[in-house]
């Protein structure tokens, strides 16, 4: 039986990549297939562990990056509320924004607003 290398190798770089994100052990799940124990250390062999580390470097990035932004949207989110909290504070900052809403926004206030 002739094995295909490429998809064997490619594939164990998915599964630790994978296995590394979650935070998990690796585990092969032998029950899938059958190999002698040469080819598993063939296949092993031949990944490209600075790949995976590349991967799992831009994963990790990413993750990161969204907490940071996610942090930073929650503490503005909660300054804004407590100047708009004061009332002179907030009323200046609608007269402000009537004012201005045009060069800001490109749109003339209705009487209303």
């Amino acid at each position: 039986m002739e094995i295909n290398t490429d998809r064997l190798v490619k594939a164990a770089e998915d599964a630790l990549v994978r296995d590394i994100s979650r935070g998990g052990w690796i585990a092969l799940r032998y029950n899938e297939f059958s190999l002698a124990i040469t080819d598993l250390e063939d296949i092993f062999a031949r990944v490209d562990i600075d790949k995976v580390k590349d991967l799992v470097r831009a994963d990790l990035e990413e993750k990161i990056a969204q907490k940071i932004m996610h942090s930073m949207a929650t503490e503005v989110g909660r300054d804004v509320k407590r100047v708009m909290m004061n009332i002179g504070t907030r009323e200046t900052f609608r007269a402000f924004v009537r004012d201005h809403i045009e060069d800001l926004v490109g749109v003339r206030p209705t009487e209303e607003s």
